[in-house]
C-alpha cells in the first residue's frame, strides 16, 4: 500500500488485510475486500489524516504460466 503522510507508515499496523493472499476479481462481480489495522498511539500529533491507497495488479497470465510450469 501506499500512505500519505509517508511517515506515518511505521504507526499503521495491518492485522487483516485482502492483500495478504491472491484473490480473484471477475469484472462483473463484487468481493469482500476486508482490513483491519491499528495505528499507533505514538502517531505524532501533527497527524490528523491517514490515506492508504492500493493498485490492483491483473496477474492472469502470471497465474497461467505458474500452473503451465508445474
Amino acid at each position: 500500500p501506499s500512505f500519505s503522510p509517508a511517515r506515518a507508515a511505521p504507526y499503521f499496523h495491518k492485522t487483516e488485510c485482502f492483500c495478504f493472499n491472491q484473490q480473484p476479481l471477475d469484472g462483473d462481480k463484487s468481493a469482500e475486500m476486508p482490513l483491519q489495522f491499528i495505528v499507533d498511539q505514538d502517531l505524532p500529533r501533527d497527524i490528523h489524516t491517514i490515506t492508504l491507497s492500493y493498485t490492483l495488479f491483473d496477474v492472469t497470465d502470471m497465474a497461467k504460466d505458474s500452473v503451465a510450469a508445474r
